[in-house]
């Protein structure tokens, strides 16, 4: 018991930065153990986004006084006091600057294995691949990619929303696919690809360089500052013009809206926030949003847009059994 007890302090530490490299290497460890240690440590870290690690060390310690770090009170623990913390964290910005961990699967033979790096909603993660190329990966994404690229193509798999800095190679082009068979090639540039299985579209944001979107028998090259969106649906390809922060903000822990459409504005705080939008009106479909939120909780982000546009929203009441926030637009 004391055991844990002491894990759980240095997740705490963990995931709010304050802990040596050879804490950090126990912490990771002791992670990839188990799937039941991963869920400890991501309920932990949720908490950690509800409140300081003060409170927290108390919360712990208060656990501790009641014997509630035994193996069967512990499983009462992640129904009891970490359904709390999901329900709360439900209704917190979770910053993507936070991100400490993610699973990894290896498959293949012992000359070249198929990685797969996986972050888990309200997390995101940063990886460099063989050659050099870095990759931030949002939150809920999967990336498969090989431990080592070999012969005339790099080639990685990405279902959900990556940001990619390739490294330069002109003898070798570096190819993206999404789960859906649509396909990015690039040789050295950077670029925003957002791919999510749930969603009916595609969106490609180049900020330098080259690159060559391709669907089907269908391919467009984009220019940068260009954002290119697929509709799976109907096979359309649009462009437009674009900064790119709205689209690559998420990688600093921000949200930004430029003239943003009320749907993309309900899609993005849908996936940053982990909470599920019931509209029951069409009132707001032709208003566009414009602003920057950082720690804001997502009632304050609400707030401010019935504020400024009369918006009206609140939250539903959640079963215990629901891990997810429902807020109703009307």
């Amino acid at each position: 018991m004391e055991e844990l007890t002491s894990i759980e302090m240095l997740l705490v530490r963990y995931f709010s930065g304050n802990i040596s490299p050879e804490e950090a290497r126990k912490v990771e460890t002791w992670i990839a153990l188990s799937e039941e240690n991963t869920k400890v440590a991501r309920q932990i870290q949720l908490l950690s986004l509800a409140s300081d690690s003060t409170s927290i060390e108390k919360r712990i310690d208060i656990d501790k006084a009641h014997g509630a770090l035994s193996r069967r009170i512990r499983k009462d623990k992640a129904k009891g006091v970490f359904r709390w913390v999901e329900r709360v964290a439900a209704v917190l910005l979770i910053p993507v600057s936070i991100a400490f961990f993610y699973e990894m699967s290896v498959k293949g033979d012992a000359e070249v294995q198929i990685l797969e790096a996986r972050t888990n909603p309200g997390m995101t993660t940063k990886l460099s691949l063989s050659d050099g190329t870095v990759v931030n990966l949002n939150s809920g994404s999967t990336l498969k990619y090989p431990n080592t690229f070999t012969g005339d193509v790099r080639s990685v798999q990405l279902e959900g929303e990556a940001f990619f800095d390739v490294a330069k190679d002109i003898r070798r082009k570096f190819v993206v696919t999404t789960t859906d068979g649509q396909k990015v090639e690039v040789h050295g540039t950077s670029f925003n690809l957002e791919a999510f299985p749930t969603d009916s579209i595609t969106t490609t944001t180049l900020l330098a360089g080259k690159v060559t979107f391709i669907s089907g028998d269908h391919a467009c090259d984009m220019l940068p500052f260009q954002k290119l969106v697929y509709d799976r649906r109907t096979g359309r390809m649009t462009i437009r013009h674009t900064e790119g922060d709205t689209e690559t903000s998420w990688k600093e822990g921000k949200i930004v809206f430029n003239d943003t459409p009320f749907n993309e504005v309900l899609r993005v705080l849908s996936k940053r926030y982990n909470v599920q939008f019931i509209v029951d009106t069409k009132k707001y479909d032709d208003d566009a949003f414009t602003g920057s939120f950082t720690t804001q909780q997502i009632g304050q982000v609400l707030t401010v847009f019935k504020a400024s546009s009369g918006v009206r929203w609140k939250y539903e009441e959640a079963n215990e059994s629901e891990k997810v926030q429902r807020i109703r637009i009307y």
